[in-house]
């Protein structure tokens, strides 16, 4: 997998607490729930915050990467319709704040085979490189170089919808279909170098130009930045559930 992000190890520090990351033992840090639980969301939710201190650090193990920083190799944002707007790029970026991710909520609903994870990281800071050719509220914009953006009170709910399907062993395993991920928040900063060629004021224009109008902003970039994140969700929740039948995953008693 080329990419992972912030959003989608979310959905997985709540998975966490009932989720045996493959055929080895659950790990020490990790209590799982059963499926038969009438209180499963609390007892989710209760050991997801538990676990986290422990998640957060990365076990290769159990295929949990390392999320201070988490590192995404690349993101394109491009509008689809024919109409003028961003092109743009974002290449090795560092996402920094999911240590201070904080789960609000944690609802599964085992008999539609999804859950949904609410989640709040208070500052979410993106650090890496960008590329981008277009139009952004009817003006021009073109340049490349390094790129800072900072959101503010991030929050984020993501849905994780999953078919069951059986295996030469006879077991049944969770295998992951596609996510979705809605998110607001209070407010976000944004600073990128080398634009238009290097030139500073019309540069420095810019960036207050899109820091003036971040939500506008963030309407361009965020549709697509979020549909890349939820095949993130995808790709690293089947990475794990393929290794575990779903008897393990969510046992008749915990």
């Amino acid at each position: 997998m080329d990419a992972a992000d912030s959003f989608a190890l979310l959905l997985l520090l709540a998975f966490a607490a009932v989720l045996p990351s493959s055929a080895l033992n659950l790990p020490s840090y990790i209590k799982p729930c059963s499926k038969n639980d009438p209180n499963l969301n609390d007892c989710a939710f209760k050991h997801a915050q538990e676990a986290i201190p422990s998640i957060l650090k990365g076990d290769r193990k159990y295929n949990v990467p390392d999320l201070n920083p988490l590192k995404v190799s690349e993101i394109k944002v491009r509008r689809t319709d024919g109409s003028p707007g961003f092109g743009i790029t974002f290449n090795d970026l560092s996402v920094f704040g999911i240590n201070e991710v904080v789960i609000k909520e944690t609802n599964f609903d085992l008999a539609k085979n999804e859950a949904e994870i609410k989640a709040l990281i208070p500052v979410c800071q993106l650090t890496g490189k960008y590329s981008v050719d277009g139009k952004i509220l009817l003006l021009a914009i073109k340049g490349s170089g390094d790129v800072n953006i900072t959101l503010v009170d991030l929050d984020i709910v993501v849905t994780v919808h999953w078919e069951l399907e059986k295996r030469d062993d006879g077991k049944e395993y969770i295998k992951p279909t596609h996510s979705e991920i809605k998110y607001d928040m209070t407010r976000a900063y944004m600073h990128l170098d080398g634009l238009f060629g290097g030139n500073k004021l019309l540069g420095d224009n810019m960036n207050t130009f899109l820091n003036e109008n971040w939500q506008e902003v963030v309407k361009e970039i965020g549709p697509a930045l979020a549909e890349a994140l939820s095949a993130v969700v995808t790709q690293v929740l089947s990475g794990i559930t393929n290794l575990v039948p779903y008897d393990e995953v969510f046992p008749e008693k915990a």
